[in-house]
């Protein structure tokens, strides 16, 4: 892959899925939790609480930040059609039921 290409790790929808991709990333550079400690610059036992089975801490601002970069890792937002409208259809809906309860509460002053 030339140089500045980017190759897609993973695709996640939800933390629990963010959380699987960092732990498959560390797992295939062949990091342990405390080398990932390391170089993170986080404290000692800290990635085995953020990508342990029991999951005791969450990924912070902080943490996250370091976390991606220790991992060679970005996180890049894209759309997902099919997701995006169905969030439309869902606003509209939202809309057009907000504004059947205001013309509602707007004849109740009136009568």
């Amino acid at each position: 892959m030339a140089e500045g290409m980017t190759k897609a790790i993973g695709v996640a929808s939800d933390y629990s899925g963010l959380v699987d991709l960092l732990r498959a990333r560390k797992e295939s550079l062949g990091y342990t939790c405390e080398t990932l400690d390391e170089v993170a610059g986080l404290p000692s036992g800290y990635v085995g609480k953020l990508l342990g089975p029991g999951m005791v801490k969450k990924l912070g601002h902080l943490s996250l930040g370091l976390m991606l970069d220790a991992l060679g890792l970005r996180i890049v937002l894209v759309e997902d059609p099919r997701l995006a409208k169905k969030a439309v259809l869902r606003s509209q809906q939202k809309s057009g039921s907000r504004g059947q309860a205001n013309a509602k509460s707007d004849r109740s002053f009136t009568q």
